[in-house]
């Protein structure tokens, strides 16, 4: 290891912190590399990645409410000679039970613009317009290939 140090008494405790430090690097004792493996590795990560479906599953089941809602705030708002009807989906019970209680909790939208704000937002963003390309200088010829 190498340690800067410097003369002027505007760095002396820089360069005592950094000698101190390498007092204490010099003192490690490096042995051979040993890979670190235990079979509650295997079983943490299973138990990890169960949690992490559980929590995916719970994403999925909010969503489907979130979009139930919206399809019944759009319903609602529409005219009743308009009025469309969702496509029935089956839902599991607790998928049934999730999206009653989203229903419950989440303040229903009444006004049409509202409903079509929060549609609107759903939908993927078209990409930024780009910037116009600068003036083009014409090409520049070849150089001559030599054998």
């Amino acid at each position: 290891m190498f340690v800067n140090v410097s003369p002027t008494e505007n760095s002396a405790p820089e360069t005592q912190c950094s000698l101190q430090f390498a007092e204490r690097v010099r003192k490690v004792e490096l042995g051979a590399a040993s890979r670190h493996t235990s079979s509650s590795q295997g079983s943490t990560s299973k138990t990890v990645l169960a949690s992490k479906d559980r929590y995916i599953n719970q994403l999925k089941s909010e969503l489907v409410a979130v979009k139930t809602q919206l399809r019944y705030a759009e319903n609602k708002s529409e005219p009743s000679a308009v009025r469309r009807r969702p496509a029935k989906k089956t839902l599991s019970a607790s998928a049934k039970e999730k999206a009653t209680a989203e229903k419950q909790r989440l303040p229903r939208v009444g006004s049409r613009s509202s409903a079509a704000d929060a549609a609107e937002a759903m939908q993927p963003q078209p990409p930024p317009p780009r910037p116009s390309a600068p003036s083009r200088a014409p090409p520049a010829r070849p150089l001559p290939v030599r054998p």
